[in-house]
This record gives structure tokens, sequence and C-alpha cells, in this order.
């Protein structure tokens, strides 16, 4: 997080404790009655499904027979074998991930080939985060869901459940101005779906860096996750709308398999890549 969103959460956080000294029961009510049901509801909510756990991603192999733009290197899924519907991009948008393809298809070493923000070992966001094949941890409690997976560069994801998440503690892009990299996600049970919706998108990380598809800040997500009934599959059906980036809704569905019980998770690091940068020398001086 920035100077300048840190300065915004700041003012937020200031904001909620004077109106809950004001309103004299209202927010602090709802903090204390939060706190408390964390308190006496420790672990899972034994009414919704469980997701807890490792999962890994089903990869289905690329359908060559489909066509690509022929003027874009490689195809849609030039770095990886997902077998999604091509996005209907923005001009800009196209011409944006055409460019990077080409640069990349002419580069003479792996080095030269990586995306300056992979060489930087920048952050990556959501929803890139899932359609890396490495185990996705997920950690759910009733008032939280927490997504990490091993991937390096990747911050922890956090979707808030409403109820019993307070509503009056509503941190919302619309109210902060805070963008980060996995967006601001607030969740509802349907039944036994949970739908996630997520805004608040910093625009700097790719949408899904395989492919290097750009993102802006106008981007919205919803999200239904389900679990089979032997509680082994989870799917997510992901909805993206960005105006400035598609022409329409891209629906995409990822599906995982629950790990084996003695898995655990493996540390990842990033280094960066000086060559790429053009920075010589010792990097440990």
């Amino acid at each position: 997080m920035d100077a300048s969103n840190r300065m915004k959460r700041s003012r937020t956080l200031l904001a909620v404790s004077i109106l809950a000294l004001i309103g004299g029961g209202i927010v602090a009510s709802a903090v204390i009655s939060h706190a408390s049901a964390s308190a006496q509801q420790p672990g899972q909510d034994d009414q919704h499904p469980n997701f807890d756990g490792f999962w890994l991603l089903q990869v289905p192999p690329q359908d060559a027979s489909k066509k690509s733009p022929p003027d874009l290197p490689e195809g849609w899924r030039a770095f990886g074998t997902r077998d999604w519907p091509a996005p209907l991009l923005q001009k800009q948008a196209y011409e944006i991930v055409k460019s990077q393809r080409i640069k990349e298809e002419k580069a003479l070493t792996i080095a030269e080939g990586l995306d300056e923000k992979t060489a930087r070992c920048e952050a990556g966001g959501f929803p890139d985060l899932l359609e890396f094949d490495l185990p996705l941890d997920i950690l759910q409690r009733p008032d939280e869901i927490v997504m990490l997976t091993e991937r390096e560069r990747q911050l922890p994801r956090h979707i808030y459940i409403s109820p019993p998440h307070p509503i009056s503690l509503d941190y919302s892009p619309a109210r902060t101005g805070i963008l980060t990299h996995n967006g601001h996600s607030l969740a509802h049970w349907e039944g036994n779906t949970l739908v996630v919706d997520t805004d608040g998108f910093d625009p700097s990380p790719w949408m899904f860096s395989i492919d290097r598809i750009p993102h802006s800040d106008a981007m919205t997500t919803v999200e239904r996750l389900s679990l089979s009934a032997d509680g082994n599959i989870l799917v997510d059906r992901l909805e993206i709308t960005d105006p400035k980036t598609l022409t329409e809704v891209w629906k995409l569905k990822f599906t995982w398999h629950r790990a084996p019980p003695a898995t655990e998770a493996i540390e990842s690091t990033c280094d960066i890549d000086l060559d790429y940068l053009g920075i010589k020398g010792n990097s440990g001086s």
C-alpha cells in the first residue's frame, strides 16, 4: 500500500472511531457484537460449505482448433494451457497485449523476454491469482475468507462476509478512495453459494499475467463459489466487467480439487531480474 493509500486508510479509521464516540452505540455496539460473535463461534460456520484447506487447479488442455487473431503472437494462451473463451478487448487494451507479445517473441534471452512487472518482482493481484496451478490455501471463518497462494509476489486476499461482518465498518473504495491489487471484496451467502463482489482495483498489476492482459480501475468482478456434495471440488464462476478494457462481461470458470490431507505450504520468493533492468554488479552490495 503506497503512502497515499495509507493516509486514506488512517483517515477512514479515524472517522470510524469518531463516529463510534459520537453515535454512542451504533458503531460501537456493532464492533462489540462482532467481537462477541467471533469469540462465541470460532472456526467454521456449520450452516454453510467449508472451503477450508488446500486446492489444486484443474487445468484443461488448450484447444488448438480455436482460432486467434492472426496478428497476436502465440494466440490467446501464449504462456499457458488454459482453455478459456477469448476476451473481447477494447482496441487500446488489445494493442497493449499485442505489443507486449511481439516484444517478448523477439527477445533473444529469457531475461529479455520477461515483462517489467515480473522482472521488478511487483506484487500480483486478483483475478490473476486464480489462474496459477499452484496450491490455493483457503482459510475460512464465519465473517471472512482468506486466500493464500504459493506464487511469489502474490498478496493475501481477504473476502469479508456479511452478515456477520459488521456493515457499519464499511471500508469500501467508494468511501475511502483506496485502490488495492486484490480489490475490496464483500460477500454474502445465497443458499450454499458464496457470492463475492469486488471493486477498488489498482490498475497496475495484470488482469491475467500469463497473457499480459491489462485492466483498469473501473474493473469489477462477481464470483460464485460452490462446493460439490462430497466437498472435494470447488468451483468459482467469475464474471469480469471492465468498460475501459473489455467490450462485454467476460465469464470464466475455475475448478479446483481438494489436495491430499498431508499437503503443506511451500515458501516461494522472488528475485529481481538485474539483467533485464540493466543493473550490473554485485546484487548483494
